[in-house]
């Protein structure tokens, strides 16, 4: 005890964190003081255990029922790193009469990685049951993965062992050579052959924009499969190639080869659904 308060004496305005101990013991944890004055806190079994550590310590407040990391604050838990100026554990107690940290917020400058992903935000909140994290606030929310980068103005949904992540609010995804836009993007990540995390899938709903080099495709919604270079788009589809125009209702287009396919929409009388098409032709310059 006498060394956790010579520890602590230069941590001045906190509570003293060997209270905090007595409250991490209390819910199955484990903690000790680190060097200068770090605190750090386990808990759970090996591969699945959160642990928070924090630069200028931990603070207990018990009606609350939460624990305060303050300090270039960090939870761990497997591969998922959720890092910020200050994180709120909360704890409850579950059925069987254990206490338990279910949801940890995180606050300013917060950055999460995971499997070669980088995220990041102004406000976080991870529910640890679900796997579940929300990240908003800032310019735009954003999540670089290898090559490809994922924004949003309002926020990204994630769930890290599912390697699932929604974009909501003029969410665009970014690859080198193309941009897909839309209201909301609801992406997904697979492990490639050097075993980072890259885009797998994606689909793209309201307001529907892809940008390549030579072409640009509006729809009202769309998906992309990353392995083949395939896009799908659906509901009054507009593709642009310099000023050529084709209008459709379903678009397809082969990233890899270029080609790109429309067709038209599904109508009882055939004449009215056909695809309809604008080509500008170059005259040629001989008398």
């Amino acid at each position: 005890m006498s060394r956790c308060r010579s520890e602590l004496q230069r941590l001045s305005g906190w509570v003293c964190l060997c209270s905090v101990f007595a409250l991490l013991s209390a819910l199955g944890l484990s903690a000790e003081p680190a060097l200068g004055a770090q605190a750090q806190a386990t808990t759970g079994e090996p591969g699945t255990e959160l642990r928070i550590d924090a630069d200028e310590g931990l603070e207990w407040q018990r009606g609350e029922q939460v624990v305060i990391a303050r300090g270039n604050a960090r939870a761990v838990r497997g591969d998922l790193a959720v890092q910020a100026r200050e994180l709120r554990a909360l704890y409850r107690d579950n059925p069987g009469g254990k206490s338990e940290i279910f949801r940890v917020i995180a606050d300013g400058a917060v950055r999460l990685s995971t499997s070669g992903q980088t995220a990041f935000g102004g406000h976080a909140v991870y529910e640890v049951a679900d796997d579940r994290l929300l990240l908003t606030g800032g310019d735009r929310v954003k999540l670089i993965s290898d090559r490809n980068e994922i924004t949003a103005d309002r926020s990204l949904e994630y769930w890290p062992k599912a390697n699932r992540l929604v974009a909501t609010g003029n969410a665009v995804a970014i690859q080198p050579d193309r941009q897909i836009y839309g209201d909301t993007i609801t992406a997904y990540f697979a492990k490639g052959a050097d075993g980072k995390s890259e885009l797998s899938t994606a689909d793209a709903d309201g307001n529907v924009k892809v940008v390549t080099a030579t072409e640009t495709i509006f729809s009202d919604r769309g998906n992309y499969d990353a392995k083949s270079g395939i896009a799908t788009v659906e509901g009054s589809v507009k593709i642009f190639r310099g000023n050529d125009r084709l209008d459709g209702c379903r678009g397809q287009m082969d990233f890899n080869s270029g080609v790109s396919k429309l067709f038209a929409c599904e109508q009882p009388q055939p004449s009215s659904g056909r695809v309809r098409g604008r080509i500008q032709l170059k005259s040629g310059s001989g008398g």
